[in-house]
């Protein structure tokens, strides 16, 4: 019966194995689905990001298929050069706008000339021969400057027009303003209708030029034309200016670009430095790692028992008189685990003891310094109180220093006086124990009263000693 009982007790222990090792597994397969569906999450928001990636990829192809830029970072690079760009583009609109206003003024200038020529050179055709000579002189003279201020003009805006067609074709030449060119073009057709005008004016001057005596001219009341030379370094400057407006326009494009990336770079350098802040340190020999560690000592030679002890049950055999060397094993882990919880708790122990001790130091310090009354605490709820004011003494009898304390026993509700009743320390304060605890059941009281007259007694000592 005996060994039945010792089978079935072997038996419900490997079954209990079994369990425990049934639940570690159900456990280890928790996580493995929570991993799993980590997973499952993971790849989903991948393939989004891959579509999201497609979706936008295509549309930085260029003709031959392949994509213009390899990252976000460059195609944002891209984006901020073409926003400078348009942004000098606009700025060189803006100062070509002027520029036209007073290249139209001009050709309105000279269109009110032509028109003031004809209406004199049909005058003098009507006029004829009839006229005086001195009327064909001035005549001649006036045509004569205005013709030449209308070669000067003329050459005048025609540098004007150069100069504007080369600055646009030196800044920006894919991308010249079609506007811009057709103006040109209708101002380079006016000049040589103004040239067409001017030969003729040339040709009735040279018919006036074979009559007789040409008579003085009349001063002119035209605005004096600009000089070739001084047009000519004007010009000159006009373009180094452009020049190097475009050269600074440039400058800052780049500076601006400079200015994002640096931008960009302390933004990324203040994200790393943050994330480099926190660590996660990990001791080798950490308690964590320690329980892992046991957990899977234990499991292991838990596994070795339970094969040897399904091994003895399949066999069918008649118990032996010795266990399985799992049994024993396990065994001895069992120990060592429970001796290093004693030693784990006995070191916890003693640290609290170690603490403990300092509070309660602290505590009777603290006591003394703010009642008067030394405080030290004794086994069985008793407590026991000594003055700090009252003076010590030496026992006659003995010969050693005579201990004056109260000791107060919580459990019997009892106060004993060190020496007995008779001593000198319980004759001093039988009046106030009489007065205080006996009468009026004030402990608190008390305290403060004796330790107030053993305060006096002390300051009265002290006089005598110094008179």
């Amino acid at each position: 019966m005996s060994g039945e009982v010792k089978r079935l007790r072997r038996e419900r222990k490997a079954v209990e194995v079994v369990e425990e090792e049934k639940r570690v597994l159900e456990g280890k397969l928790g996580l493995l689905d929570d991993v799993r569906r980590e997973l499952s999450e993971s790849e989903i928001k991948r393939r989004m990001l891959e579509d999201e990636r497609r979706a936008w990829a295509t549309y930085l192809e260029n003709q031959e298929g392949e994509a213009a830029f390899d990252s976000p970072e460059e195609m944002a690079r891209a984006f901020v050069k073409e926003r400078m760009e348009k942004l000098q583009l606009v700025e060189q609109m803006g100062q070509i706008q002027p520029e036209l206003a007073v290249k139209d003024e001009a050709i309105n200038a000279l269109e009110q000339e032509r028109t003031t020529l004809q209406a004199e050179l049909k005058r003098l055709k009507t006029m004829g021969g009839d006229g005086t000579a001195s009327g064909d002189a001035k005549a001649r003279a006036r045509l004569e400057r205005q013709r030449m201020l209308a070669v000067k003009e003329v050459e005048y805006l025609r540098a004007q027009l150069k100069s504007l067609e080369d600055e646009t074709t030196e800044f920006d030449p894919d991308r010249a303003d079609q506007g811009t060119t057709s103006k040109t073009a209708e101002l380079e057709a006016l000049v040589d209708e103004y040239k067409k005008e001017i030969s003729e004016l040339h040709a009735q001057l040279t018919k006036l030029e074979a009559q007789p005596a040409p008579a003085p001219a009349q001063p002119s009341l035209k605005r004096p034309a600009p000089d070739s030379e001084e047009n000519e370094a004007m010009g000159t400057l006009q373009r180094k200016l452009r020049k190097l407006q475009g050269a600074v326009v440039s400058l800052d494009s780049k500076n601006a670009t400079l200015t994002n990336d640096l931008k960009a770079s302390n933004a990324q350098l203040a994200a790393l430095r943050e994330s480099s802040r926190t660590r996660v340190l990990e001791l080798s020999n950490n308690p964590t790692a320690q329980f892992q560690a046991i957990r899977a000592s234990t499991l292991k030679t838990l596994q070795a028992e339970n094969e040897a002890l399904l091994a003895q049950i399949k066999g069918r055999s008649p118990p032996p008189a010795s266990v399985p060397a799992a049994v024993v094993d396990s065994l001895k882990l069992q120990l060592e685990e429970k001796d290093a919880e004693l030693a784990q708790r006995d070191k916890k122990t003693l640290r609290l003891r170690q603490i403990w001790s300092g509070k309660v130091i602290e505590f009777q310090e603290a006591v003394a310094s703010t009642l008067g009354w030394t405080v030290k605490f004794l086994p069985h709820g008793k407590l026991q109180l000594s003055p700090v004011y009252y003076p010590t003494g030496i026992n006659p009898e003995t010969g050693e220093e005579e201990e004056n304390f109260i000791l107060f026993d919580s459990e019997k509700g009892t106060m004993k006086v060190s020496g007995g009743e008779r001593s000198r320390f319980a004759q001093e304060i039988r009046d106030m124990v009489e007065f205080w605890i006996e009468g009026r059941g004030e402990v608190p009281c008390f305290l403060a009263a004796a330790g107030l007259e053993f305060w006096e007694r002390s300051q009265q000592a002290k006089e005598k000693e110094g008179g």
